[in-house]
């Protein structure tokens, strides 16, 4: 080989390494809100309440009287009841709308290797991976990106979780639910147009924890926020087929996360399952 194609071939290696290290891990997006948008998301969260339900029951309640007694005081009360919620939800967030800064110009999201970061204008805030989870390990954490297209954004979080507490592991599941997939669920259904929105947004999760553990190989999550089919979010606990040392600690774990999730599992938060495989990855 001649000297020329040799100093060629380390040229485009370089070139290949300089690509590699610039195509790091970033996806962005903007969150606006307005009057319909927040009315929605008032609505959704009153109706789904006891509160709510209860308004809606006694308005029909008022309204079967007014059908079998034929007195107009009972429709009065019924269109009363059950127009009054609406109307004062509108007012509301029409008046949040005028009067909250934030709501003014849209927030600025950016997802990298390194964490979150949140902007609008001139004021910035960023959040660490390292910092979100209890007990884990930043240096065995790893991020990449799975899919990326008009369809679907989905990647994939493998973490490190081996020097994590028992209950340090069950709070960072506890956070996975509520402060990631619930609150994207919030964001991608209240912050922006959902009628226009076509894409789809899905997330895995894989947790080493410690050794002593030997029965579960890893803690996988699966969670999907879908523009037109139900979301999810499914956690298993992958066997490894090993016991372990102490499997009345292996059982309180399992025990412990399935007691968080199970309080999920309701159709207003799409498909929340906690279950068991066996073996294999």
């Amino acid at each position: 080989m001649c000297l020329e194609d040799m100093k060629k071939r380390e040229e485009t290696k370089k070139a290949e390494i300089e690509g590699r290290k610039s195509l790091k891990m970033s996806i962005e997006f903007d969150v606006k809100m307005s009057t319909k948008k927040l009315y929605d998301y008032l609505l959704y969260h009153t109706y789904t309440s006891f509160s709510g339900m209860l308004g809606v029951f006694i308005g029909f309640c008022f309204f079967l009287l007014f059908v079998l007694k034929a007195n107009y005081l009972y429709l009065a009360a019924s269109i009363v009841v059950l127009a009054y919620l609406p109307v004062s939800l509108y007012t509301r967030a029409k008046r949040q709308m005028l009067l909250t800064k934030a709501f003014k110009e849209p927030l600025h999201y950016k997802l990298t290797e390194e964490g979150v970061e949140i902007s609008q204008g001139e004021i910035r805030e960023f959040q660490a991976w390292k910092d979100m989870y209890k007990g884990a390990s930043n240096k065995f954490r790893r991020l990449s990106i799975d899919s990326y297209n008009c369809n679907k954004i989905s990647y994939i979080e493998n973490i490190n979780m081996e020097k994590a507490r028992r209950d340090e592991i069950v709070e960072n599941i506890k956070r996975v639910l509520e402060h990631q997939y619930l609150l994207y669920q919030t964001t991608f259904r209240d912050g922006q147009d959902t009628s226009k929105r076509k894409f789809d947004f899905a997330k895995r999760m894989e947790f080493e924890i410690d050794k002593k553990y030997r029965s579960i190989e890893k803690i996988t999550i699966e969670f999907e926020i879908n523009h037109n089919n139900e979301d999810k979010f499914w956690l298993s606990f992958v066997d490894s087929g090993d016991s372990g040392e102490d499997e009345n600690e292996t059982e309180q774990l399992k025990h412990e996360i399935e007691k968080c999730i199970d309080k999920y599992d309701d159709d207003k938060y799409g498909n929340v399952k906690c279950n068991v495989k066996s073996g294999g990855k």
